[in-house]
């Protein structure tokens, strides 16, 4: 199998603001979500309001407050490109580039990942992998998949299992030969532009959406 090459953007980081306010007598307030491997401790202002800066790279967070140690209603306010319950949107900078609209002809190259496959063998079956792959959410209307193995091609049309605020994340279900090499490729298109995914990175391709959206 091939080992995808995905475009490697310069790193980028969001500054956030965390805000907490609660009952004056709290003597510590921290912040814990899946952005951090710790907690953040809060520091609390003379107005009683308990705050934290922090930097973050574009995605989807989960986060909680605890007080005194101990799980805590959210807080009032956060700061960052959207905001939620529980759950911050931290947006990257090329998605101000061009908007995320699926059927506009324009694909947003950040995000696009080929995430890692799951692999199963079934007796009735035999070998089934389920292949992955991450775009902008919104943004793509067609993700397809050239699979080949044994000098025989077939091509696979992905669907869309979930979502969130940022990415789309498509799968297709694909059976091939046990305890034989395959090699794996993906085409994305949105009206008329296709990009291809393959070994050597993304690059532009002439191919049609009829290539890759019908299952040979």
């Amino acid at each position: 199998m091939w080992l995808f090459l995905a475009p490697t953007p310069k790193p980028e980081l969001h500054p956030v603001d965390f805000y907490y306010t609660g009952d004056r007598a709290i003597t510590s307030v921290s912040v814990v979500g899946d952005f951090k491997a710790h907690t953040i401790v809060m520091t609390k202002g003379k107005d009683g309001k308990w705050t934290v800066k922090t930097s973050l790279p574009p995605g989807v967070y989960k986060y909680s407050f605890l007080v005194e140690g101990n799980p805590a209603p959210t807080g009032s306010t956060v700061t960052a490109d959207e905001k939620d319950e529980k759950e911050i949107v931290v947006t990257p900078n090329a998605y101000n580039a061009q908007p995320g609209i699926s059927g506009d002809g324009l694909i947003t190259k950040f995000g696009i990942k080929a995430l890692p496959l799951e692999d199963t063998t079934s007796k009735a079956i035999g070998r089934t992998v389920i292949l992955k792959f991450q775009t902008r959410h919104a943004d793509v209307a067609h993700v397809g998949a050239i699979v080949r193995q044994d000098l025989h091609q077939k091509s696979y049309p992905l669907v869309v299992t979930s979502s969130n605020a940022l990415y789309d994340f498509w799968q297709a279900k694909v059976v091939v030969t046990p305890n034989k090499p395959f090699e794996y490729e993906f085409l994305l298109n949105d009206e008329g532009s296709t990009l291809h995914f393959g070994q050597n990175g993304l690059q532009e391709s002439s191919m049609s959406t009829k290539d890759f959206k019908a299952n040979n």
